[in-house]
């Protein structure tokens, strides 16, 4: 992890993250509650969710999201190891820690998902676009690629942090690469 870089994210990113954090924390509190009598997981402060291994994890994703990180392959890798191991964790089921699937259509709609999905993005040296801006890339129609997008034949994420709903959509350029079958 790269301290310097991490310390520095967004006010936004750290109030995302603790909120994640607290409802994890509180979630994990219930279900040992109802899963052995008498089982009580103490209360954790903002401060030791913050610190702890998960809390550090999503601290490197959201600098990583933010654009903070060394731009190298070994930090890519890093990243995107620290998002897998985060996408199993939530949504793996035990024993089958290879088999899962992450609703991003969902999950990117949400602050910490967004975030979580700018890192993978960033790892995996791709981009996210407005249907405009992969319509210009890919030499298509912004209609075609909304068409795309509205048939699920383009995957495509919804950017929390947009003010104007009807501009929140994105896709990956790989992804939109991919459906136009340009290289």
């Amino acid at each position: 992890m790269i301290q310097e870089e991490i310390m520095g994210i967004s006010e936004q990113s750290k109030q995302a993250i603790t909120e994640f954090l607290q409802e994890w924390w509180e979630s994990l509190r219930w279900q040992a509650s109802q899963s052995v009598a008498g089982a009580e997981l103490r209360p954790m402060t903002k401060e030791d969710l913050y610190g702890h291994l998960l809390g550090l994890n999503l601290q490197e994703i959201a600098a990583a999201a933010e654009g903070l990180l060394p731009d190298d392959p070994d930090t890519r890798a890093t990243v995107y190891e620290g998002v897998q191991t985060l996408c199993e964790w939530m949504w793996a089921r035990p024993g089958m820690p290879n088999i899962y699937s992450i609703p991003w259509d969902k999950w990117s709609a949400t602050p910490m998902g967004w975030i979580v999905l700018r890192a993978l993005v960033w790892a995996q040296d791709d981009q996210l676009l407005t249907i405009t801006e992969a319509a210009r890339k890919i030499g298509r129609t912004i209609d075609s690629v909304s068409q795309a997008v509205k048939r699920g034949a383009l995957p495509a994420y919804t950017d929390p942090t947009e003010i104007n709903p009807r501009r929140s959509r994105r896709v990956r350029l790989s992804e939109a690469k991919r459906w136009a079958g340009v290289k």
